[in-house]
Parts: C-alpha cells; structure tokens; sequence
C-alpha cells in the first residue's frame, strides 16, 4: 500500500531503521538483501533507487524531502516513489519470508 504522506513515510523508515539497528535479524537479511538488489539495478540501468536506499538506510541523512531529492539528483515525486518502493520491498520480504526461502532453495538446489 503506496504510503501518500511525507510524515508516515519517515516514520515507516524510521521503524525499520530502528529494528536494524537493534540487530533485528530478518529486517538485517532482509536489508542485505535488498541492498544487493538495488546495486545490481543500478549497474544495469534500471533504476537509481539505490542512491535513495544508502541515503536513508546507510547514510541515515535526516534532510528535507526536497533536499534529499537534490542530494540524490531526483525529482521529489521520483524520490517519493523510490521510497514506497523501498518500503513495499522491505515488507513484501519480510512477509512473504522471501530472505530464508530463498537460503533453504539454494541449500536444496
């Protein structure tokens, strides 16, 4: 669900963050996972997305929307979908338990 306002979408980062941090080990693998993941869509051009991940969950910037948007030379709707999709991937991840699947298919395989 596509979060519509600046103030929950900081709290939603904030939340996240904050089980990271406390060493959380599903949001740490989950982090892990999508960090590699937003690398390797970078470096294919696809999507920048993973210069608003490192700015939020690795830098940990605290800065105006319009601010990070400049910092991550992105327009603030641009910036604003990156976000929800951070988040929505974070959630699907931990919901759907796609981190550990994927680790039992690969001991499997």
């Amino acid at each position: 669900m596509k979060i519509t306002s600046e103030k929950f979408l900081r709290i939603k980062e904030n939340k996240i963050k904050a089980f990271i941090s406390h060493g959380d080990k599903q949001f740490i693998e989950t982090f892990e996972f999508l960090y590699k993941y937003y690398t390797l869509k970078h470096l294919t051009g696809k999507a920048p997305i993973i210069l608003v991940f490192d700015a939020i969950y690795v830098k940990k910037l605290v800065m105006p929307a319009w601010k990070l948007a400049n910092y991550c030379n992105l327009s603030r709707t641009t910036l604003f979908n990156y976000r929800n999709e951070i988040i929505e991937n974070f959630d699907t991840c931990l919901e759907e338990n796609l981190i550990n699947s994927q680790i039992a298919t690969t001991k499997e395989g």
